[in-house]
């Protein structure tokens, strides 16, 4: 038997991750998306000119990068797409994340990073684990919304799946909320390498993924 020490010193990787993880809420409530998450890692809301962004792996390093207006005139010139209907705005959402991946993956050291990471990952500045991607990607969803140019959803809270105990390793999202019916999709950026649109996916089917018989996997 190993002992409990020598046993949490090997797994203590896994047991970060899986504990980051798993404090992240269970509710998809907007008012959950604009403050619990953030707040509770020690990262404010965004606002007009500047968010905080999370790498390192659960958001062990936080960087501070600014809002320009050439940059909110470049995501209202990717949003204009999603205006006729709710499948354009995630197709448009989807083409934002990839394009502020970029534009401050030159400026905290992100570029580089590659997808699905895990905790042997950990302590990496260069790289972001699924908690450091759903914050990311929910700050840029609450910039996007305090600029007006979400017509058709809400930003939700970020949701988590997988324990361990059914066979899955535990992951996380951000979510957008459709306004006309309700429905939850998940923006999954950690299965992507920086820079490459997420994946946008109703979340009920999101939920069943990470297993055996139904890997994580980039969509086409």
């Amino acid at each position: 038997m190993v002992p409990p020490n020598r046993f949490l010193r090997r797994h203590r990787g896994i047991l970060l991750f899986a504990l980051a993880v798993l404090a992240a809420p269970l509710s998809t409530d907007r008012a959950s998306a604009q403050s619990s998450q953030h707040l509770s890692r020690g990262v404010g809301l965004p606002s007009t000119d500047r968010m905080v962004l999370c790498h390192g792996h659960g958001c062990r390093f936080k960087s501070e990068v600014g809002i320009s207006a050439a940059d909110r005139a470049r995501l209202a010139g990717i949003m204009a797409a999603g205006a006729r209907s709710p499948e354009a705005e995630r197709a448009a959402v989807a083409r934002a994340v990839a394009w502020a991946e970029q534009r401050y993956g030159r400026e905290i050291g992100t570029s580089g990073d590659r997808p699905l990471t895990g905790y042997t990952d950990a302590g990496d500045p260069s790289q972001l684990d699924c908690v450091d991607e759903s914050m990311n990607t929910t700050a840029l969803l609450l910039v996007l919304k305090g600029q007006g140019l979400l017509r058709h959803h809400d930003v939700a809270a970020i949701v988590s799946r997988g324990y361990f105990v059914d066979l899955r390793y535990p992951h996380q999202t951000a979510v957008l909320r459709a306004r006309k019916d309700g429905a939850a999709w998940a923006v999954d950026s950690w299965v992507r390498p920086n820079g490459r649109p997420p994946n946008v996916l109703p979340l009920a089917l999101w939920a069943t993924q990470g297993g055996a018989s139904n890997p994580t996997k980039p969509l086409d």
